[in-house]
């Protein structure tokens, strides 16, 4: 789960689907299924955008699309305005995709910052979707 996230292997995430079979256990997977730092496949996807991954894992039942993790205290829209200072249009699209999935943008990290925080003060695009 993890490694597709990061790869944007969308064969490996639509097998694992394939072999899980259950919504609920899915669910219950993509929910907790962590790295060391804390980051879940939401997370991951954000960091290295992996857009038809998110959108798969997103079209997924009970998926939490506000999991922090448990380092900064981030949730993969904090992670994804990081990614977008990388790769700007990319990036974009990765935000829009997590706002338009729910995400909810007034979340502090332990820093106490929101993902609007994180954003360059000269980008007004990402303020008018955050």
């Amino acid at each position: 789960l993890l490694s597709a996230a990061r790869l944007n292997n969308t064969e490996l995430m639509e097998q694992l689907i394939s072999e899980v079979g259950d919504h609920e256990v899915l669910a219950d997977l993509i929910n907790n299924c962590v790295d060391l730092l804390g980051n879940t496949s939401l997370h991951l996807a954000s960091k290295y955008g992996s857009y038809e991954v998110m959108d798969i894992i997103l079209d997924q039942e009970g998926v939490e699309v506000d999991p922090v993790n448990s380092i900064e205290g981030n949730t993969p829209l904090h992670v994804a305005v990081q990614y977008s200072k990388e790769e700007p249009e990319h990036g974009c699209f990765i935000i829009e995709t997590l706002v338009d999935a729910g995400a909810d943008p007034k979340l502090k990290n332990k820093a106490g910052l929101k993902p609007i925080d994180l954003v360059d003060s000269n980008n007004e695009e990402y303020e008018k979707i955050i």
